[in-house]
């Protein structure tokens, strides 16, 4: 198995992060990208995807990620961040549709912690134990950032991330439904499923 290495995200990473981000979502982040293909802003989904990943200042951002890297390549990828402790109080809830509103009630609790909004590996590159390399990247940038708590929110249909943050210390201390999201704005509107619920995970990192 090849060792990882691990760089700060630079522009050049903005596709891969977009793939990345969308592959830890499941397809759910592409969801909402094709709202805005739907309104004209793109004719790509990952455009839009792309472009995401270059605005500063959402959990998203390629200024919080760290890709991990196999020679030159691209294998996955790490997005978290520091909350402050009022995080929470600064979440405008009427800015979401709807369906974002139970996730948003669990990151809401995620203030005073080290949030990983992303972990996610290429298909090709799972199975080699490299999202564990990844997890520990994540621990030791929340270390030196001081914080002593880390958290992620994951779907729990997802078993094979719900058994690894589990062996790596995490435990579920929330959970909401995850509800239906919209799969587009025209009048063939389909939904995914909701039989699915969200849990905040949570790890005390020790010294």
């Amino acid at each position: 198995m090849p060792a990882l290495t691990f760089m700060r995200a630079e522009k050049k990473h903005a596709a891969d992060l977009a793939a990345l981000c969308d592959i830890a979502s499941h397809g759910r982040n592409a969801t909402f990208w094709q709202r805005a293909v739907d309104q004209g802003q793109s004719t790509s989904v990952f455009e839009i995807g792309r472009q995401g990943m270059l605005i500063s200042g959402h959990d998203l951002s390629l200024e919080h990620a760290s890709v991990a890297l196999v020679g030159d390549e691209v294998v996955g990828a790490v997005l978290g961040q520091a909350r402050s402790k009022d995080y929470g109080d600064s979440i405008d809830f009427d800015q979401f549709g709807a369906e974002m509103h139970n996730e948003l009630e669990l990151k809401a609790l995620t203030g005073g912690t080290w949030y990983l909004a992303v972990l996610a590996v290429y298909r090709e590159y799972q199975r080699f134990g490299y999202g564990q390399q990844l997890m520990k990247e994540a621990a030791k940038r929340a270390r030196a950032s001081k914080q002593r708590k880390m958290t992620l929110i994951v779907a729990q249909s997802n078993e094979p991330a719900v058994k690894l943050y589990t062996r790596m210390g995490f435990r579920v201390v929330e959970t909401r439904p995850a509800g239906p999201v919209n799969v587009s704005t025209g009048p063939t509107d389909s939904t995914a499923s909701a039989e699915d619920n969200w849990c905040l995970m949570r790890r005390v990192l020790t010294p």
